[in-house]
């Protein structure tokens, strides 16, 4: 993955970790070891996810892209096309650190600076999560921190020299390792649904022929659904009939008439 937005990357990576330090008894260590394979691209976000594999098995192909450890943002400011043309923009905040650029607002220095801090910040945060994951990798933490955490990108045979991955090998030669290996290896194939959609609520209540519950609301969808329409014709009915006249010159709807068995007689008084 090239990466994308912070929370979901984020959120994505501590997933992984809790895979990779999950417990099953009281011990301390982990049941579970996770193997990351890198074949293509793993940068920014992506790297994130990929960096919390089990310590010495994070991989990576020859020509992988991986890093890309850092934080940006982008947006188009249209602050000048719009006062140029005498349009005036509007944005009311309370707090001076809240949207401070947006793409019609002014740009100032004070502004930059507060969406600045806020990147900093992330950027921090993102280089303590990899520092966390691969600490002692390559020997050279102070390495680590000052040639591959500041938005650079590396080749897979790189990035093993700055102790971003453990090992150069695809995904296809390390799966046929395990497999030659004696180890049972599955493979997760996505099952698409057969007929091309999802049945409706309403198909799953009345077309159901194998489930019981599903004949079972079938018969009682029967006898409801002809009350509801009759309901629902007369509100709509009344809605019709009533005395604004928006909508054309109707009858008016004096009186509605209920009778035991459900039906309702509509009778009228007046004229058009």
């Amino acid at each position: 993955s090239p990466g994308g937005g912070v929370a979901d990357f984020g959120l994505a990576a501590e997933q992984i970790t809790r895979l990779r330090t999950i417990s099953l008894d009281d011990s301390k260590s982990s049941d579970l070891t996770v193997t990351v394979c890198v074949d293509r691209v793993a940068a920014s976000g992506g790297y994130m996810m990929a960096c919390q594999a089990s310590p010495g098995h994070l991989f990576a192909a020859p020509f992988a892209v991986l890093g890309s450890i850092g934080v940006l943002r982008s947006s188009i400011n249209y602050h000048g096309v719009l006062e140029k043309y005498g349009v005036k923009s509007m944005l009311l905040t309370a707090g001076e650190a809240k949207a401070p650029l947006t793409s019609t607002s002014e740009v100032t220095e004070e502004k930059v600076a507060i969406v600045q801090r806020g990147l900093d910040r992330v950027h921090v945060a993102f280089r303590k999560m990899v520092e966390d994951a691969r600490c002692g990798t390559d020997g050279n933490g102070s390495k680590l921190a000052r040639d591959v955490m500041e938005g650079d990108t590396f080749l897979g045979r790189d990035a093993l020299g700055y102790g971003l991955v453990d090992r150069i090998v695809t995904s296809d030669e390390y799966v046929l390792e395990r497999i030659m290996a004696g180890d049972r290896v599955l493979k997760l194939v996505k099952c698409e649904e057969k007929g091309g959609r999802m049945p409706s609520l309403l198909e799953l209540l009345f077309l159901s022929k194998k489930l019981t519950e599903g004949k079972f609301m079938g018969r009682v969808m029967t006898q409801v659904a002809p009350v509801l329409v009759r309901v629902g014709g007369i509100c709509g009915l009344l809605r019709l009939m009533d005395g604004g006249g928006s909508v054309g010159n109707y009858r008016r709807l004096n009186e509605v008439l209920w009778r035991r068995d459900g039906n309702c007689d509509v009778s009228y008084r007046g004229g058009m």
